[in-house]
């Protein structure tokens, strides 16, 4: 199995913000998914940085897809210093994340493409980005070990 070397797979969160947002975490709401692999999250909502063709393109970065190639993939391999390449989700409204999902290109077994880490940029205005951190001051998320 092949592993594009050390690749990272920027996902950038676009959170505009609400007139009037109070922030409050209802739990009971944040069990469940977005969208993504729903389709609740419409594809032109869906964009990137660039693609390696039309076949992943952004609206193929869905999770347990196969549609298109099965993934989004990049123009060229990202190296781990590269910001130039990103997955970016428009929610249109302003939301608690509370998980994170990641999986590679499987493309029926073709595939060998994965991310074995990205970062998370979130904006509340589309201009203003902001990097996300865990609690320890993480900024690079572990993503996956193979393309499932």
């Amino acid at each position: 199995m092949i592993l594009i070397p050390r690749m990272l797979l920027v996902l950038f969160l676009l959170l505009p913000i609400l007139s009037s947002a109070k922030a409050q975490v209802n739990p009971a709401i944040c069990r469940y998914p977005l969208g993504m692999s729903g389709g609740q999250i419409p594809d032109e909502d869906i964009t990137a940085s660039s693609q390696w063709s039309e076949s992943t393109a952004a609206k193929y970065g869905r999770l347990d897809s196969e549609e298109g190639d099965g993934a989004w993939c990049p123009e060229i391999p990202v190296e781990p210093d590269d910001l130039k390449e990103f997955l970016q989700i428009d929610l249109h409204t302003l939301h608690f994340i509370t998980l994170v999902g990641t999986q590679g290109r499987h493309a029926g077994g073709h595939g060998i493409e994965f991310a074995p880490m990205y970062k998370i940029n979130y904006s509340r205005d589309g201009t203003r980005w902001i990097s996300w951190r865990n609690r320890h001051g993480k900024q690079v998320l572990d993503g996956n070990s193979n393309p499932y």
